[in-house]
């Protein structure tokens, strides 16, 4: 998109759209839209969270419930997403930091 400042003949600034381009200036896949942090991570109030939860209370390795994440639902987290996941339960006073 393209913009530009113009002065109105009553003197009020304002920015007027010159060209609009919808499109991506790179290429874009199923596998880069799923690569991206927010498509990877698993919400809150997915279906796997009980699960995840006893994974946590019982001191489960993190690569257990990255294993676990990965067979039991499309989201394509990472080892970090996993630790990530973890810390942000434990913040939110769910399970003691041991």
């Amino acid at each position: 998109m393209i913009a530009q400042v113009c002065k109105r003949p009553d003197g009020v600034w304002r920015i007027v759209t010159k060209r609009e381009a919808y499109q991506h200036n790179h290429h874009i896949s199923d596998d880069i839209y799923g690569s991206h942090p927010g498509i990877r991570q698993v919400p809150a109030e997915s279906p796997l969270m009980p699960g995840i939860e006893m994974l946590v209370e019982a001191e489960a390795g993190t690569s257990s419930m990255y294993n676990f994440i990965r067979e039991n639902s499309n989201h394509r987290v990472t080892m970090d997403d996993v630790r990530n996941l973890i810390e942000r339960m434990r913040k939110r006073g769910k399970f003691s930091m041991k």
